[in-house]
């Protein structure tokens, strides 16, 4: 059996070619064999890559999911609190006009304080209390709002239609007066 050296100058040999030929031939084979390794390295890296930025992507948005689902089951729960409250029903329910300053004024401290109870320290969720227009506490603009200001709205006679039960209002941007407004989901719900 022959060497595969001895094999490879037979070859060439044969071929009769001067030696500054041989040498720019095998130096051309190696560059071809080389851009072939290298594209081949170059596409499976790129493919690898392609395949991890999918799946990063996959993982974020399912992330991103979770989180909205999350807050939005947390915004029904403290939307049933609000519902369930006995001091909030009470306190919503419209007066014989006859409720003196002071009253209202203790009353609406009592209801920031049964709404921080409610609503604990999740800064994500904003709570909007439409009250009665005669409560002095009705133009407050950060919690408490007239009912007048949202009685000709669509979010307010789907609400209506719902008869208690939560109405989710799609994103939609809303202005704040004590901070910059945002783009917003409302869960909405008539209390009384």
């Amino acid at each position: 059996m022959k060497k595969p050296k001895l094999i490879v100058r037979r070859i060439l040999l044969s071929l009769r070619l001067p030696r500054q030929n041989i040498f720019l031939i095998i130096c051309a084979l190696v560059l071809v064999v080389s851009i072939i390794l290298i594209e081949f390295y170059f596409v499976n890296m790129s493919n690898a890559m392609r395949q991890e930025i999918i799946h990063s992507t996959a993982q974020t948005l399912k992330q991103a999911e979770m989180n909205i689902l999350n807050t939005m089951e947390r915004a029904e729960n403290v939307s049933d609190n609000l519902f369930s409250h006995p001091y909030i029903q009470t306190a919503l329910r419209p007066k014989d006009g006859t409720q003196k300053v002071n009253e209202e004024f203790d009353e609406e401290k009592s209801l920031k304080n049964a709404i921080m109870s409610v609503r604990g320290t999740n800064d994500n969720l904003k709570i909007r209390l439409f009250v009665d227009d005669d409560k002095i506490y009705a133009r407050e603009r950060i919690t408490y709002f007239s009912i007048k200001d949202i009685e000709n709205d669509d979010i307010y006679k789907k609400a209506l239609e719902k008869q208690g039960d939560i109405y989710w209002q799609g994103t939609y941007f809303q202005e704040y007066i004590d901070e910059p407004g945002a783009n917003v989901i409302s869960c909405v719900r008539i209390i009384r």
